[in-house]
């Protein structure tokens, strides 16, 4: 019995970057194709088509979801200027006096709880449009639709921080009520709420259907 193992990476991005409903029949045939005679690149093409189809059938079921997500994260730089905002900023305090790096900290959190906040009222609203439009919603997981919103805006943040340092004039654009209209110029600052209500709902939306692939 041939024994070849395939590319141990491939396999685990095959393993992880899939449903795991859809991938033991999935497996189970490519290391039957692999050991009798197939190459290294054969394997790796047939792990990247899979990925790849199943991501875009997930994109194409979460469609409404994803466009609910570009529409709500245009208003983001308007929710930055609420009242809302400076009440919040007010409870909060001037944090000049604390001593860096608690005072970094504090800023962070300060601004991911206004970030989260955004992105909760986004799930509110998308959750009542789809009550009036459909009469039902079943959410999957709220916990982890949350968590990973938080992640992934934390992750987004973190890339807009480290682009805007090479671009330094975006940084004001979100301190007037006409950024609301400047989509190419604060298409950055939009980012981060994009991909945070994107993930949120994507979570809570998922109903975990597997994907049929089989290997050609």
């Amino acid at each position: 019995m041939n024994n070849r193992k395939p590319p141990a990476l491939a396999t685990w991005m095959l393993d992880h970057l899939r449903s795991r409903e859809s991938n033991e029949a999935l497996s189970g045939d490519l290391l039957e194709a692999f050991r009798t005679g197939r190459s290294a690149g054969w394997y790796w093409y047939q792990v990247i088509a899979a990925i790849a189809i199943a991501w875009g059938r997930n994109v194409w079921h979460h469609r409404v979801t994803l466009f609910f997500a570009v529409v709500w994260s245009v208003f983001s730089p308007a929710w930055l200027l609420l009242p809302v905002r400076f009440s919040l900023d007010s409870l909060v305090g001037d944090t000049s006096h604390i001593p860096w790096p608690w005072s970094f900290i504090c800023a962070i959190v300060f601004g991911a709880v206004i970030a989260m906040l955004f992105i909760w009222l986004g799930v509110a609203v998308y959750s009542t449009l789809h009550l009036l439009a459909f009469g039902k919603l079943s959410f999957r997981s709220v916990r982890k639709g949350f968590l990973f919103g938080l992640l992934a805006y934390a992750l987004a943040q973190a890339c807009k921080f480290a682009i805007s340092i090479h671009y330094p004039q975006q940084a004001g654009q979100a301190e007037h009520w006409g950024s609301l209209t400047m989509f190419g110029v604060s298409a950055l600052l939009r980012f981060p709420y994009f991909i945070g209500t994107a993930t949120t709902l994507w979570f809570l939306a998922s109903r975990g259907k597997p994907e049929q692939v089989r290997a050609a």
